[in-house]
């Protein structure tokens, strides 16, 4: 789920878009550690793709919650 702030009188690169990331079930489905290992390289992938289009994490992960912001 992503959701956008836009508060009023703000300039365009103010405007914050949120959205939750979690690893709980990174290697889910998983039958070997051939398997496992691939798997939690598409989450390394997914969240490489996620920083290089801007979003950056708004504070620790807790609890398998991530939360990522991205301006603009």
């Amino acid at each position: 789920m992503t959701m956008e702030l836009d508060l009023p009188d703000s300039h365009e690169s103010d405007i914050v878009s949120y959205t939750t990331i979690r690893a709980k079930w990174a290697m889910d489905g998983a039958r070997t550690v051939d398997e496992a290992i691939i798997k939690l390289y598409n989450y390394i992938d997914y969240l490489r793709r996620l920083k290089e289009d801007g979003w950056e994490l708004s504070d620790a992960v807790e609890d398998d919650y991530g939360t990522l912001e991205k301006r603009g």
